[in-house]
């Protein structure tokens, strides 16, 4: 698995979301993060983009295929539309 930081100044949400998901079509595992959001792909052709602070989950891609996702983004802000949650780590 290749992993990847960003920056907050240099990160474009739409772009890391597309190139995720492009890696998910390809059945290429990626990582990448930046601040608490965590994107990755997996071999099986899957994509989520996690907010590791927050507990929140989305999915980018299933099979290979990319899903429909809320993402928006305004300077120096950004929403996006979570539709699940994972449990957080024990180990807090």
């Amino acid at each position: 698995m290749t992993w990847q930081r960003r920056s907050h100044r240099k990160f474009d949400l739409r772009h890391e979301a597309e190139y995720i998901v492009h890696h998910a079509s390809k059945h290429s595992s990626r990582a990448a993060a930046a601040g608490p959001l965590l994107f990755f792909s997996s071999e099986a052709g899957d994509a989520w983009v996690l907010d590791l602070e927050d507990s929140l989950a989305l999915p980018l891609a299933r099979d290979g295929d990319s899903l429909p996702v809320a993402i928006r983004e305004i300077p120096q802000s950004f929403a996006i539309e979570w539709s699940q949650t994972f449990p957080k780590s024990s180990q807090e």
